[in-house]
């Protein structure tokens, strides 16, 4: 108590004598007087880089060709959309309001702030967009954080802007932060998080905060349990094999709070949907999984390109004054990347998967590269010459990330707003022309389903219990070598699906993959009487129907939707 009292009161003084002094502004013992004179100009220069990233978010999901971005989601944030909007109406948190319930979502939290924008009578998509946003602001501010507070070597705070500017030009986060999903959200809570965990405080109070965040995160994305698991293991095994003791307190603290969010929570989804894990995982799961070698790709890929990362393995002499940290870094990135190895990474662009420990990979290259500086400095170590060095390097990552983000990445961006905005009319013309009762197959299963608000048969089982818990793919009399089958069985994520199952249930439409074509005869390469041949479809007949939306310049040729219609009864 006497230390800390001591520390307030020369603060307090130094204050008092910076006031007496006539200064503009107080001053701080201990403190360099040119680091708190960069504060306002960190302000502003964050302020700054806050703009920059979202301009480019803008950009990236906004061209003068397509300027409705606002309105149009990654295919797979409708999916949780249907939930939340089905939870807000009252029919609870189901697929279909008439059917059992089923899990096909991993982003609980999400789905409820998405519900909470329905219960309000927001537009949900534009809200989405809102909280990832916001969220990945959050995140830059937090990176700016974490550098200053692990570089050692630097008081004028460069370490921080560099990480911030990393994260504002890097396309991934820029690219996950406007999609609609929750990755930005999670990325940004597990970065809270151990950034709490890395404070001085030996506080109760700080590894609640710790705990409740770790649950909050696990929550948003079932990894979160992961990043609990680790966090809880270093913190034992660092206090029982060093000189500092296990404090069972400080051990509760961490492990109360996060039990109270997360057991309640388990135990409901194991009453209303009958397993103990999500119906996605069942669905992820099978033979067709690419696995450890699809993993290993996806981590190369990542690598190739934001090889930056790497700076990561080059910054144990920054961190040598505390090992914790180190140590702790260390093993949620290595343990996270052998999870995304595991499971077989992603199919989708942009590395998702490696959001969530994104930032750490940028403020470790911050505190490499102001390491570096200093080392080279140890002689003449002005702020001038850091200042110019330090320049250099961003010079260097804005080169690096921007050859990504304002060439190849919009193609990414304009090929996806393509094929999600097709998938959104289509739901929407579905609506106008068909009753609300319709039921229909559909492959994927996302924006068609939301906007049509139809009753939906996942063919590829995210949402169906009886696709998920399939052991392999139950293809019928498709033959995958002879055929026009879309290679989409064998991605991440699209590892079953029961072709007879679905004809059996006899639905009003089949659609699977949208058969789209400019010229209403001829089929596209996915031809929807090909994916269903072989069964008896005397019941139904070719549909052929010309989307429509006014405005919009993927539809200024005509594009067709070819589907199979079930024949009206007399």
């Amino acid at each position: 108590m006497s230390r800390e009292w001591t520390r307030s009161s020369g603060l307090i003084i130094g204050m008092e004598a910076g006031i007496a002094k006539g200064g503009s502004s107080p001053t701080f013992p201990g403190f360099p007087a040119h680091l708190m004179n960069m504060k306002k100009s960190h302000i502003i220069v964050l302020s700054v880089f806050a703009f920059v990233f979202l301009a480019n978010t803008i950009s990236y999901h906004y061209s003068s060709r397509y300027r409705n971005f606002l309105f149009i989601n990654i295919e797979d944030a409708y999916i949780s959309m249907r939930y939340a909007e089905n939870f807000s109406n009252g029919h609870g948190l189901k697929w279909n309001v008439d059917e059992r319930p089923v899990e096909g979502y991993t982003n609980f939290l999400w789905v409820l702030l998405l519900s909470l924008a329905g219960k309000l009578g927001t537009d949900m998509v534009l809200w989405s967009k809102i909280l990832g946003i916001a969220s990945a602001l959050v995140g830059i501010a937090l990176a700016y954080l974490a550098a200053n507070e692990f570089d050692y070597g630097g008081e004028d705070g460069l370490a921080g802007l560099m990480a911030a500017f990393v994260l504002c030009f890097n396309p991934s986060y820029v690219f996950w932060a406007g999609s609609g999903m929750e990755s930005s959200l999670f990325a940004t809570l597990i970065l809270l998080s151990l950034f709490l965990y890395f404070r001085e405080s030996e506080s109760s109070a700080r590894y609640i905060a710790i705990s409740i965040t770790l649950a909050l995160a696990s929550l948003t994305r079932p990894e979160g349990l992961l990043f609990f698991g680790l966090l809880f293991v270093h913190f034992c095994f660092w206090r029982l094999f060093r000189p500092k003791r296990l404090d069972v307190k400080l051990l509760l603290s961490i492990l109360v709070p996060f039990c109270l969010f997360i057991v309640p929570y388990l135990m409901w989804r194991n009453a209303y949907y009958g397993f103990l894990l999500p119906n996605t995982f069942y669905a992820k799961t099978g033979e067709n999984n690419p696995g450890i070698p699809g993993g290993l790709a996806y981590l190369a890929d990542y690598l190739k390109a934001n090889p930056w990362s790497v700076g990561l393995l080059l910054t144990a002499p920054f961190f040598a004054k505390n090992k914790a940290r180190l140590s702790f870094v260390y093993l949620c990135v290595t343990a996270f990347t052998c999870y995304v190895v595991v499971i077989g990474g992603d199919f989708m662009p942009l590395h998702r998967f490696f959001l969530p420990i994104l930032p750490w990979f940028a403020v470790c290259f911050a505190l490499l590269v102001c390491g570096l500086v200093n080392h080279l400095l140890t002689e003449e170590r002005t702020s001038a010459r850091r200042l110019a060095l330090i320049s250099a390097a961003f010079a260097v990552v804005f080169m690096l990330n921007s050859r990504t983000l304002y060439t190849s990445s919009h193609r990414i961006s304009y090929d996806i707003k393509q094929e999600n905005s097709m998938l959104v009319v289509i739901g929407r013309q579905l609506r106008a022309y068909y009753p609300p009762d319709t039921e229909m197959a559909i492959w994927p299963a996302g924006a068609i389903a939301y906007y049509s608000g139809f009753k939906a048969i996942d063919m590829l089982g995210l949402n169906d219990l009886h696709i998920a818990h399939l052991k392999k793919s139950n293809l019928g009399e498709l033959d995958l070598e002879n055929s026009s089958f879309p290679p989409i069985l064998g991605l991440p994520g699209h590892c079953k699906t029961d072709i007879p199952y679905v004809m059996d249930r006899k639905p009003t439409l089949l659609i699977g993959i949208p058969d789209l074509t400019l010229h209403p005869d001829v089929p596209s390469k996915w031809d929807v009487e090909e994916l269903f041949k072989g069964y008896d479809r005397s019941e139904y007949e070719l549909a052929v129907d010309k989307l429509i939306s006014p405005g919009d310049p993927f539809y200024d040729h005509g594009i067709y939707l070819r589907y199979l219609r079930r024949i009206p009864r007399p």
